[in-house]
C-alpha cells in the first residue's frame, strides 16, 4: 500500500509538473497596454500639479502628530543647496511646514516613482526600499548595530526603546552604501 501512494504521488507530481511546463509556453495574448513600451509607460505616469500638492499635504499630515521624524526643514534645505551638504539630519516632532513637504515630496518623485512616494509620504516601509527611503519615511533610528563581514553588510535599525516596544529593521547589502531592507519586526 505504502508503494502504491509513493508512486501516485509521483505521479501527480508529474501532472502537475507538465501543466506548469505547458503554462509557460501558452500565454493568452498581450493586450495593447501590457505591451507599451517603456516611453510609453512612463508618460501614462505623468504627475500633475494637483497630485504634487496632494503628496505634499499627506507628507504634511503623516508627520504632524507630534511624533518624531526625519526633519523636512533640513531635508529641504539640503536639497535647495541652502543647508550645508555633509550637514546632520536629525529627527523632529514639531510640525511640518507645507513648503519643506512640497520641497521633498518633490525630490522623492524625481528620485523614485508614485507608488514609493506614496508609501514613503503614509510612514510605510517595504521589503527593498533603500536606506534613504527608509529615512524619509520613519527619520533616523534610536540605535544602529551594523555588520561587516566577508559576505556583505548587514543593519539592525531600532526605533524606539527596546524595554517599552520597540521596531527593528533590518538592512542587508553588498557594502553599506547599497543596503536594502530585508525584513522588520515590532
Amino acid at each position: 500500500m505504502k508503494k502504491a501512494f509513493k508512486y501516485g504521488s509521483i505521479g501527480l507530481f508529474a501532472i502537475y509538473l507538465v501543466a506548469v511546463i505547458i503554462s509557460m509556453f501558452i500565454s493568452p495574448p498581450k493586450k495593447d497596454s501590457e505591451s507599451k513600451q517603456p516611453e510609453q509607460s512612463a508618460k501614462a505616469e505623468q504627475i500633475t500639479e494637483e497630485y504634487k500638492i496632494g503628496l505634499a499635504k499627506k507628507f504634511c499630515d503623516e508627520r504632524s502628530n507630534g511624533e518624531a521624524y526625519f526633519d523636512l526643514k533640513t531635508m529641504a534645505e539640503a536639497i535647495t543647496e541652502e543647508g550645508k551638504e555633509d550637514q546632520l539630519i536629525s529627527n523632529t516632532s514639531r510640525k511640518p511646514v507645507a513648503n519643506d513637504c512640497r520641497t521633498v515630496s518633490d525630490f522623492c518623485l524625481k528620485l523614485w516613482g508614485k507608488d514609493d512616494c506614496e508609501k514613503i509620504a503614509e510612514m510605510k516601509i517595504w521589503i527593498g526600499m533603500s536606506e534613504t527611503q527608509l529615512n524619509l519615511a520613519w527619520g533616523n533610528p534610536n540605535d544602529k548595530n551594523n555588520t561587516t563581514n566577508q559576505f556583505g553588510a548587514s543593519s539592525q535599525w531600532v526605533y524606539g526603546d527596546p524595554i517599552y516596544g520597540a521596531s527593528y529593521v533590518y538592512l542587508d547589502g553588498k557594502d553599506k552604501d547599497s543596503m536594502k531592507v530585508t525584513s522588520w519586526q515590532d
